[in-house]
């Protein structure tokens, strides 16, 4: 009692020094070894805490409380790897949660706790099985189990399971909630069906426009800091945060009337606003004027229609959140009647509180009807009922060990030997809500509530732990409609606390923040957990799988202006930084550190993290990553292989293979090395020839113009490489990759060339050559919407005849114009062994048409050039192209798929014609013609470390048809 005491003041140090005193005594003691563990919570000493509870399960005979203390174990390791990964493996916790359900192998919470753990370290098999075993052996309608089996599917790319298993949730329990949109939503975006996943999310964002509230839950208070318990300190700090963060205050009482619950109008209202609907005030200007306004902006940062027009349209299209919390506690103690009442009269708002109607015998901690007559006088409280006697917990078999929730369950009748019939369980359950509020409207002479309102106990109407009334029917439907029947809003718990717009009036959701939350978790809390905030940050996360940098961008300016906390809010946004600018991905880790050391199972990790590991400093803002370490940490070890084929100018023709593999040396350093081996076939076809080719001007003389006088013939080449290739990504996102190797290249000339050529091209008397190749390429992104690419490379030309080797420099970039505009510019100057050069460049512009469908519009244009002429490669002298495209594209992750429909113009300009009888061999012009093809790409990436790529396109050109194939696949152990 005397620790216990030094602990309730604060005293720690002196309580501890106790502590040890007492296990000197009895070194077995495990009053003395839980206390030493709850001290190193207080303090904030984790790992002391670890090894402290150690100690404590060691010292523990009784096996259903030494399994929670290996769950309370397991979520400490887990939190302190939240913010130091790697400091104890899945592997251990798993092992803590394994051991804790074979000693209490009935304790669904903790079965259901491991197999949420399971599904955190991606054991999705385990994972399952565990959530089956709930849903088969203790209740069928277990909402955590079949979210666990929901997640298990999804990870497994199970879509239409998941599917099935998401439906049956919600059917059974809380149909009407906005999680459902929300999960709906996600599996929506993993199918790739985004505007079905953006109409769900249009559906959670008008239910929480038009009305959402923040039920906070707590039990007993206290005036001292240092027991487990919230403090009346904390109580005021988590008040004055939400006030400051912008929340309303409003009693329990008026949920119901603020958020229409159970209204069918209201759900009509939801339906009927819940298309997206993009007002743009400045739809009147033309869309021309709209254009060159804003690329004037994009270049001189200055603009003429967009600032109001922009401002109105942000306005009518994002709806202000509802921003409102109401405070409950439970159990009628006195001391939460005479510390919170103060509190409730600064604030200017009623608390609620529930109270167990069925009061026995005098009870200390227990507030008699005298006392809350009292403070419901002072206008501080509104009462409501705790039922009579559901927190006893009952017997559901001859063995009396084994109990469970008395509402939920039929209990076991020991002097009948059997379990209550279900007409006695409903005389019994329909008794606890009928004869409490009797007893309520009896005893509280300051006044009959204006609104009749209950909490169920535990918040379980059937769904949280073990039922055996759910082989017979839904328990959940049964209780519900009993307490409709007697009251006018019920109060159960759920992850967020929120209960928004239509909903059902007897399941207001309820959220009980842990004793050691400070004002910012519950204010982060509110935020992340709102459904409206919950709806626009996936809404983000959909933006970046759509490739739409700016309506992620848009969103983000939104959230901003709505007050999200700016911690989050630099998080989500250097995830979208790091989304769109390439930038390295990390395990992500809690912003702060206290919310991790002592929180259960938080309903985060549930998703895919996407935000990295950084510090954060004082102000928010995520810095330098917390887990670097060595910069040589092997991993993800990679194989694939690649075909590739293609034909031109009805000239080329090249066959390719190769087999490549690599590995990451570090967190953003990846090593490979690749092996092809390549063959090209060849056969000079010129346009015409020259009748008589001795008349030529003998100012312009060269060794190969009899080349040109007829077809030369065939000839063919291999090629084998071997390369080494690096790559390294910058913390900015800008990626370095570089190649270096050997090429052996084999010319295979005809046997014609020995018999009509022989004495005329020395060069083929040495066909086998060994040449140095390799590359360098250098990528970044200015902004998130425009990424650039420069390149050098050294390599040879695909020619049979010989062997010509060429260094080219280019450039690539892209312009996300807006969401639905696409610029791409690409160019590229080569310089040959000949000393010839040539110089290419294209530009494309696509335009979404068709979002529902997928279409899109495009304009194309490419030109090449070389400033010399030679038989032996492709030396065009003004070759242009312009086409239109109509594109049908599907994405989603792990799967890209489009195809191209083209037509255009191709025309074939002229050299400059100094001898003019000599065009045949300059090369010979053209007028546009017709020029037509179709193309396609499908990527797949399956059973989590594969990927398939295929690649195939053809054009029909004036004289000749071109087309290519491509075929990889890749594997990561």
């Amino acid at each position: 009692m005397y620790i216990r005491t030094g602990q309730l003041l604060g005293n720690l140090e002196e309580a501890d020094e106790l502590c040890i005193a007492a296990l000197g005594i009895k070194p077995a003691s495990r009053e003395a070894l839980l206390m030493r563990a709850d001290i190193a919570d207080i303090s904030d000493m984790a790992d002391e805490t670890i090894r402290r509870l150690e100690q404590v399960i060691r010292a523990t005979e009784e096996p259903t409380l030494r399994a929670r203390l290996r769950e309370r174990l397991a979520t400490r390791c887990h939190a302190m790897n939240q913010k130091t990964p790697g400091t104890f493996p899945p592997s251990a916790i798993l092992d803590h949660l394994a051991q804790a359900v074979k000693e209490a192998p009935n304790n669904v919470a903790i079965i259901a706790t491991y197999a949420e753990y399971c599904l955190i370290f991606k054991k999705y098999d385990d994972a399952a099985k565990w959530a089956r075993i709930i849903l088969t052996r203790f209740n069928r309608h277990h909402v955590r189990a079949k979210e666990v089996l929901f997640e298990c599917a999804i990870g497994k790319n199970r879509f239409d399971e998941a599917q099935q298993i998401l439906d049956d949730r919600y059917i059974n329990f809380d149909p009407d909630s906005p999680t459902r949109n929300y999960q709906q939503a996600r599996l929506e975006m993993l199918r790739g069906r985004y505007n079905e996943a953006l109409a769900q999310l249009d559906e959670m964002e008008t239910k929480a426009a038009k009305g959402a509230v923040l039920t906070l839950l707590y039990h007993d208070l206290t005036e001292s800091d240092w027991l487990a318990t919230t403090s009346v300190r904390r109580l005021y700090e988590h008040l004055l945060a939400m006030k400051q963060a912008g929340f309303e205050f409003v009693s329990p009482a008026e949920i119901g009337e603020r958020l229409h619950l159970g209204d069918s109008a209201a759900k009509d209202a939801i339906m009927a606003d819940s298309q997206w609907r993009d007002s743009d005030a400045g739809a009147a200007v033309p869309l021309p004027a709209r254009v060159v306004d804003y690329l004037r902006y994009s270049f001189t940062g200055e603009r003429k229609f967009a600032p109001a027009s922009k401002g109105r349209r942000m306005e009518e299209k994002w709806s202000r959140p509802a921003k409102q919390v109401a405070i409950t506690f439970d159990d009628g103690l006195r001391n939460t009647f005479e510390l919170a009442t103060p509190v409730a009269e600064d604030i200017g708002v009623p608390f609620g509180m529930f109270i167990i109607t069925e009061q026995q015998d005098f009870q200390p901690s227990i507030a008699p009807w005298s006392m809350v007559n009292e403070f419901v006088a002072t206008g501080a409280w509104v009462i409501g009922s705790h039922l009579t006697d559901a927190h006893t917990e009952i017997a559901t078999s001859a063995d009396t060990n084994h109990l469970a929730r008395a509402l939920a369950n039929r209990k076991w009748l020991p002097y009948r030997k059997r379990l209550e019939s279900m007409n006695e369980w409903d005389r019994r359950m329909r008794s606890n809500f009928r004869d409490s509020l009797k007893v309520l409207h009896e005893k509280l002479t300051a006044g009959k509530p204006e609104v009749d309102i209950v909490a169920y106990p535990y918040g379980d109407i059937g769904q949280e732990d073990a039922c055996n009334l759910s082989v017979l029917r839904n328990p959940v439907n049964s209780i519900l409609y009993e307490a409709a029947r007697t009251y006018q809003l019920g109060f159960a718990l759920n992850r967020s606390g929120y209960t928004t717009y239509g909903g059902n009036r007897m399941l207001v959701g309820r959220y009980e923040p842990p004793w050691y939350a400070e004002g910012d978790d519950i204010v982060r809390h509110a935020y992340e957990n709102h459904p409206l905030f919950m709806a626009r940050t996936l809404r983000i996360e959909l933006a970046q799988v759509m490739g739409k940098p700016h309506l992620a961008e848009e969103v983000i300016q939104i959230l901003r202006r709505d007050g999200y906390p700016e911690a989050l809010l630099h998080r989500i946004a250097f995830a979208n930084k790091a989304h769109f600018r390439n930038r390295p991905q990390r395990t992500e880790t809690t912003l702060s550190y206290n919310t991790a050391a002592y929180g259960t199972l938080p309903t985060a990790t549930l998703q895919a993290s996407q935000y990295g590991v950084y510090n954060v400093d004082e102000h928010g803002e995520l810095t330098k990553p917390a887990d670097d370490g060595k910069w040589y940490t092997p991993s993800d070890l990679s194989v694939g292989a690649h075909l590739y084929q293609s034909k031109a100018n009805n000239e080329y023709e090249v066959w390719r293979g190769g087999l490549r593999s690599g590995f990451n040396l570090g967190q953003n350093t990846w090593l490979g090395a690749e092996a092809t081996y390549s063959e090209v076939k060849q056969k000079r076809r010129p346009l015409r020839t020259i009748d008589d080719p001795e008349d030529f001007d003998s100012d312009y003389l060269w060794d190969d113009t009899e080349a040109n006088l007829d077809v030369l013939p065939g000839a063919k080449a291999t090629r084998k490489d071997i390369r080494l290739r690096l790559t390294h990504r910058l913390e900015s996102g800008a990626a370095l990759s570089a190649s270096l190797g050997l090429a052996h290249t084999r010319l295979k000339p005809n046997e014609d060339w020995d018999t009509f050529y022989g004495d005329w091209d020395w060069d083929l008397t040495k066909n086998s050559y060994n040449k140095v190749v390799g590359d360098f390429m250098y990528s970044w992104y200015p902004t998130e919407k425009v990424g650039m690419s420069v390149y050098y490379s050294h390599d040879l030309l695909s020619v049979a005849y010989r062997l010509y080797q060429s260094d080219s420099i280019g450039i690539n970039s892209r312009w996300k114009v807006s969401d639905t505009w696409i610029v791409d510019i690409r160019g590229q100057y080569s310089i040959y062994s000949d000393d010839n050069a040539m110089y290419q460049m294209g530009a494309e512009s696509f335009w979404e048409i068709a979002p529902e469908f997928g279409l899109w519009f495009g304009l194309q244009y490419a030109m090449a050039t070389t400033s010399d002429y030679n038989p032996y490669y492709w030396t065009p002298f003004w070759d242009q192209r312009a086409s239109t495209v109509l594109r049908y594209a599907e994405a989603w992750q792990g799967r890209t798929f489009y195809v191209d429909f083209i037509f255009g113009r191709q025309r074939e300009g002229k050299r400059m014609q100094d001898h003019n009888d000599w065009g045949a061999v300059f090369g010979s012009a053209s007028d546009w013609h017709n020029a037509w093809g179709i193309g396609g790409t499908f990527r797949q990436q399956f059973k989590n470390n594969w990927e398939v790529v295929i690649d195939v396109r053809t054009m029909f050109l004036r004289n000749y048809a071109d087309h290519s194939f491509y075929l990889s696949i890749d594997h990561t152990f």
